[in-house]
């Protein structure tokens, strides 16, 4: 599973995530606006052992679309500014079902200058971002490796970057990937604070994800445990802030 050491880190826009109005106001409003003032230091990351995303299809990533960023929470906006230290109380249980996340039709992109060996080392900027949960890591600090890309979600997004092809666009979204391997991105446990998995869809159709706090996904991801109806080491929609993955979602894609 994938390495790191540690590094600097940054923010996105807007996902839908399925509480109760009471609950994402409450959760998100105290944690999005604690302003702070120092700059972020920057610091270096060693991914760990790696595994191989699905192939998906390489192109000139598309023009950048998270100007714009808001919060996990509909009802509160987030700004481009640091965080500061910030913390935040569990007010769900594991395994509550949640809405699932939209990811936007074209998620942030990655610029090729910023991928070293099988890494990005930059701090990313804030918007939303496409990540395979590729493991874990365990040093100084805990956290999961993800490998990010840009995802045109959707077939008209997908055609209006990769054409008609007909194998292309054929889950209905294409994926841009700037490097010949991984991306990989580090999501730490300290700044996590919410993290969800999708479950298949039901009967009739409907998705939705599965809230399991960050420590405990860590958990399942460290000791390969299997979850019925939910695989664990698939597609995320990630929130970014000022470099730090803020949030994870599961996303189902055909």
């Amino acid at each position: 599973m994938a390495k790191k050491k540690s590094r600097k880190r940054k923010q996105p826009r807007r996902s839908r995530l399925p509480l109760l109005v009471a609950v994402a106001v409450i959760a998100a409003g105290a944690v999005y606006y604690w302003w702070g003032d120092e700059d972020p230091t920057t610091e270096t990351v060693v991914p760990i052992e790696t595994t191989t995303a699905p192939d998906v299809t390489d192109s000139t990533p598309a023009p950048d679309t998270s100007a714009n960023v808001s919060t996990v929470a509909p009802p509160i906006t987030v700004y481009s500014d640091t965080l500061g230290d910030v913390e935040f109380d569990q007010l769900l249980d594991d395994w509550t079902v949640v809405e699932a996340p939209v990811p936007p039709a074209h998620s942030a992109p990655i610029e090729p200058d910023w991928v070293v060996g099988n890494r990005i080392d930059v701090s990313l900027p804030d918007g939303l971002y496409w990540g395979y949960l590729q493991g874990v890591f365990d040093e100084d600090v805990r956290g999961f490796n993800f490998d990010v890309t840009q995802v045109h979600f959707g077939i008209d997004a997908c055609r209006e970057v990769f054409g008609d092809g007909e194998e292309v666009c054929w889950n209905n979204y294409g994926i841009t990937r700037v490097a010949g391997g991984d991306q990989l991105y580090p999501a730490y446990l300290d700044d996590l604070l919410y993290t969800s998995v999708f479950l298949y869809p039901t009967d009739d159709g409907s998705l939705r994800d599965a809230f399991v706090a960050p420590a405990r996904l860590w958990e399942i991801v460290q000791t390969g445990e299997e979850i019925a109806d939910s695989p664990i080491r698939s597609w995320y929609l990630l929130t970014i802030i000022d470099g730090k993955v803020i949030a994870a979602e599961g996303i189902y894609t055909p």
